[in-house]
């Protein structure tokens, strides 16, 4: 809503003052349009969400895990992320949820494929470096 007041507000600019806004208001309203359009789809909404709670955990975890002088544990910043989806489960019911699902991506063996990809993020990292 506030992406779209701000567009109206850029073109009445480049009506009214300058032609020179409307480099902005073509950036801006580009932007807008590639949200509206991906946030049509449901499921574009609950994984924005999840990604949002799992960075919040996972921020967590490892501010947990410098200040305890540990290695960063992916079992517990997901076990932050659900608990902040269901605070009523208990801890118990969390990490069988949580090991649950990890064994059926497993089972997909998705992990070769992400595995590959970090992979390819890393070397392309360095090769930017």
């Amino acid at each position: 809503m506030l992406g779209w007041l701000l567009f109206i507000v850029f073109v009445l600019l480049a009506i009214f003052k300058s032609p020179w806004w409307w480099i902005p208001t073509v950036v801006l309203g580009l932007q807008r349009v590639f949200v509206w359009r991906r946030h049509r789809k449901p499921w574009w909404r609950i994984h924005d969400e999840a990604l949002n709670l799992y960075t919040r955990s996972a921020a967590y975890e490892q501010a947990a895990a410098e200040r305890e002088g540990r290695a960063f544990d992916v079992l517990n910043a997901i076990a932050l992320m659900v608990k902040q989806i269901h605070p009523d489960w208990e801890k118990l019911r969390i990490m069988d949820f949580v090991l649950h699902q990890l064994g059926g991506l497993r089972r997909a063996n998705t992990e070769a494929v992400v595995e590959r990809f970090l992979v390819g993020i890393g070397t392309l990292f360095c090769e930017i470096q």
